[in-house]
């Protein structure tokens, strides 16, 4: 994939920010790329950001994606294959057993069963062949159930779709790193292989973290927010200017819902024990409440959500391009992975300039974001994607 040459500046601290704590080692190796929420945003009417566009999996918005052209979607890859689901850590292999559970009975279909059928190799370039069949074949079935949401979504993420993806593409470089995470869970890396990932930094996975949705047909916008050009970038944002993050994703900052929760289950101190019979019939009806509670926590996901941020700043490192944007108790989380980030200029105009990538542990927090000259503090990293041919 080619990275656009962005000879980008970053921005002062706002502020806003200025009030914040310094970095600390800690905050820095907690970035990861945990998905990104559109936190206490703005519901999107009909007409608003139709270009934005959910990814939904057995009928069920699983992240966000843009699309730059009319049968071109951008997204994040890790939307549909992400590290953690190629990793055993502590004897812990459910997310493993899920993604390889697609395979057919030509394929091993869970860590144990892999395991045991590399044990029976005796080569490490055999046993990474065999891996690379796996990966392949995974890579293969992952689009088959994916369908796209056109609209502005639903409380709780079930939506109609429409079975219109002709192919997904991914960074060359995310399965290259997918594929050498394959390798370090069962052992079988190269020596240069072990270094590589001892040595990669976070910025690289974010570049990478980046796919292409091709579909059959047209999206059914009028129009579509025009892209920025490299030149735009070069020459610097006018001050002023803001991010617009838009998203399906999460609503409400972590632990408003766990508040939630504790209101409601207060109620259940003053439920009466009845008659010996009574007993069972009122302690279905707890669970039921308390089941009804868990749905409407979910209630908060799966609309489309937008949000108006300041820039903390602009990165350009040997990775990528990025924009870091900072608000209070708003950012980005859940679902909203691979939703789209646009410049709005201070004549109100917006273009589109990246992919909503990662954020936080905690959606919303302020994380102290590493570069060549310092750190930039905030909470939600856009990947500078600008670049519509095919990877």
């Amino acid at each position: 994939m080619q990275k656009p040459g962005l000879n980008l500046y970053f921005a002062l601290f706002l502020s806003l920010l200025l009030s914040c704590g310094p970095a600390t080692e800690n905050q820095t190796e907690d970035i990861t790329l945990s998905s990104s929420k559109i936190m206490n945003g703005i519901k999107a009417d009909v007409e608003e950001f139709p270009e934005v566009i959910g990814i939904v999996s057995d009928d069920s918005i699983i992240c966000s994606a843009t699309a730059v052209r009319k049968k071109l979607l951008f997204t994040s890859a890790h939307c549909f294959l992400d590290f953690e689901e190629v990793q055993v850590e502590d004897g812990d292999s459910e997310s493993f057993d899920e993604l390889f559970g697609i395979l057919s009975d030509d394929f091993c279909q869970s860590y144990q069963d892999c395991l045991e059928e590399l044990n029976l190799m005796t080569w490490k370039s055999t046993k990474r062949r065999f891996l690379d069949d796996h990966l392949d074949e995974i890579i293969r079935l992952i689009g088959e159930d994916i369908t796209i949401h056109q609209g502005i979504g639903h409380p709780g993420g079930e939506v109609e779709s429409e079975d219109i993806v002709k192919e997904i593409n991914f960074d060359p470089n995310w399965i290259h790193l997918i594929k050498l995470k394959l390798y370090e869970t069962f052992g079988v890396l190269k020596l240069g292989q072990s270094l590589y990932l001892k040595n990669l930094n976070e910025y690289d996975e974010y570049a990478f973290d980046y796919a292409q949705i091709r579909l059959k047909r047209k999206v059914e916008a009028s129009s579509l927010t025009p892209m920025m050009k490299e030149d735009e970038l070069e020459e610097g944002l006018p001050d002023g200017s803001r991010i617009v993050l838009v998203g399906y994703g999460h609503q409400f900052p972590s632990g408003e819902s766990d508040r939630e929760d504790e209101n409601s289950n207060s109620d259940e101190s003053t439920l009466s024990i009845g008659p010996q019979g009574e007993e069972e019939e009122e302690e279905e009806e707890v669970e039921e409440e308390e089941n009804d509670e868990e749905e409407e926590v979910n209630l908060f996901y799966g609309e489309k959500i937008y949000t108006t941020l300041p820039i903390s700043g602009l990165i350009e490192n040997e990775s990528g391009s990025f924009v870091i944007a900072a608000g209070e108790n708003e950012g980005a989380c859940e679902g909203d992975s691979g939703g789209a980030a646009f410049i709005k200029f201070p004549n109100g105009k917006l273009k589109y300039i990246g992919i909503i990538t990662a954020g936080a542990n905690s959606c919303g927090d302020h994380i102290m974001w590493d570069t060549d000259s310092g750190s930039i503090q905030g909470n939600t990293i856009i990947n500078v994607q600008l670049d519509t041919s095919e990877i």
